[in-house]
């Protein structure tokens, strides 16, 4: 889980060699849909990817936020241990 403006969201980083690449689920569903390719863009890439409130591992808001301003929090959160290959 990581911070974000008015709560929490449920994040994973890779911390890949490469340049930051942040993947973002369908309206409905959660950030397993990027299971299958995973592995080959982490190979190569930083892969962040996240559950936007009220989806997959992340609580619903509680507060007003925007979508924007999580992929913010999200895609320049410090990479560390704690949120790499953080397993659901």
């Amino acid at each position: 889980m990581i911070e974000v403006d008015g709560g929490t969201v449920w994040a994973e980083d890779t911390g890949g060699p490469g340049s930051r690449v942040v993947l973002l689920h369908p309206g409905i569903g959660d950030s397993r849909i990027w299971n299958p390719i995973l592995p080959p863009l982490a190979a190569r890439y930083r892969v962040i990817r996240y559950d936007a409130r009220g989806h997959g591992g992340s609580p619903p808001a509680t507060v007003p936020y925007t979508l924007l301003d999580d992929l913010i929090d999200a895609a320049f959160q410090p990479a560390t241990d704690e949120h790499r290959n953080d397993d659901r």
